[in-house]
């Protein structure tokens, strides 16, 4: 039996801003795929992606709720 994995891709752009620094703008589709709102505390970190034509920067972009659990954290910050 062969089954099916349905990806979407979302792309985005690093942006800056003098009095906020860099951010990035999520699209209202992703945001709602994901449950995210405006104001949920996010963390990213840097990475390698390791794809078809060879190794190159990423980043993973997480909830802080979710984060605190993948590390073994129990608590949740304020």
């Amino acid at each position: 039996m062969r089954t099916t994995s349905l990806k979407s891709i979302w792309i985005t752009a690093i942006k800056e801003d003098p009095v906020h620094g860099t951010y990035i703008e999520l699209s209202p589709e992703l945001l709602e795929t994901l449950g995210w709102t405006e104001g949920t505390q996010l963390q990213w970190s840097e990475t390698e992606v390791c794809g078809n034509t060879g190794e190159h920067p990423g980043l993973i972009l997480e909830k802080v709720s979710d984060a605190l659990i993948h590390s073994g954290e129990q608590s949740e910050r304020p």
